[in-house]
Parts: structure tokens; C-alpha cells; sequence
């Protein structure tokens, strides 16, 4: 008895294992664009995440500088307090810079005069009536912080932390 062959026109493409349609074909073209899209968003996404979380450990660091700043000038005012009014009457103006501070070891030796947006730090003492004293720590010079970041930064620094932007 004689088999008969199948009809190629009457077997799905499927079964025969034969290369998709062209209806398919871009179809599958459509679907790697999308894929393709859709990962470059995500990358996009991801490198911008990535970028503001750089930024915001940059504000903490500068802010940890501060903070540290804050502290060796509390206690070298405290330590200094006699000298510091007979160098200041009359409302006048004595800076105090971090050398200073690490020249008495309120600071370590390695300090940084500088934070890291390259700021110099300098700590402002008046007296505004006598016997009182009155410090503000500022920094000047080296990259402006973005004003989007002060508020974090000034926060950061701890009690009496502040800004002023431009």
C-alpha cells in the first residue's frame, strides 16, 4: 500500500520548522526595539539615581567637615575664652582658622583646611557685648554647593547649622 505524502500547503509553518512570516518577523523587530527602549529608560534612570546620590554624599561629607569644624571651635573658644575677649572689644573681628585649631589639637594634624567642594573653612569670633562671644563658622572660595543642597548640608552640620544662599 502506497502512503501518501502530506500537502505542504496544508501544514502549519510550525510544524514544517520553516523560518516565521513576514508578519512575524517584524513583529519580533518591534518587540527588540521596545526591549531595546525600554532598557535604555531604565539605564537613564539608573545613571541619574546614581548621580544624585554621589551629590547628597558629597553635601554629608561637606557637612561632617563642618560638624567637626563646630566642635574643635567650641572647645578652643571654651579653652580661649579670656584672650579671645581682650582680642575682640569693641565689636571687632577675630578669624580663627583651622590651623589654629589643629596648632592647639582641637583638630588632628591631618585635617583638611579645605572640605570637599575645595572650601576653606574659617571660624569668625566677636564680641558683641562684654564679656560674651559670639562664633560663626564659615566657609569661602573652592566650588559654590548647589543651592538645592545647602538646606541638607546646614541640617547635617548639626545644632546652630545654617546657610545662606545666593
Amino acid at each position: 500500500m502506497k502512503t501518501r505524502e502530506p500537502d505542504d500547503r496544508k501544514v502549519s509553518p510550525r510544524v514544517r520548522g520553516l523560518r516565521p512570516s513576514r508578519r512575524q518577523a517584524g513583529i519580533t523587530m518591534i518587540e527588540t526595539l521596545g526591549a531595546l527602549a525600554v532598557t535604555s529608560l531604565l539605564v537613564l534612570g539608573l545613571t541619574s539615581m546614581v548621580d544624585s546620590s554621589m551629590e547628597d554624599l558629597r553635601g554629608q561629607q561637606a557637612a561632617f567637615h563642618q560638624a567637626q569644624v563646630v566642635r574643635a571651635a567650641d572647645r578652643y573658644i571654651k579653652a580661649n575664652f579670656q584672650n579671645l575677649l581682650a582680642q575682640t572689644p569693641g565689636n571687632q573681628v577675630r578669624p580663627v582658622t583651622v590651623q589654629d585649631l589643629i596648632d592647639q589639637r582641637f583638630l588632628p594634624a591631618q585635617f583638611s583646611a579645605t572640605n570637599n567642594f575645595n572650601q576653606n573653612v574659617c571660624v569668625l569670633v566677636r564680641q558683641p557685648d562684654n564679656g560674651q562671644l559670639s562664633a560663626l563658622v564659615v566657609t569661602y572660595g573652592g566650588e559654590r554647593i548647589p543651592d538645592r543642597y545647602l538646606p541638607q548640608v546646614a541640617l547635617q552640620t548639626g545644632d546652630g547649622g545654617g546657610y545662606i544662599s545666593n
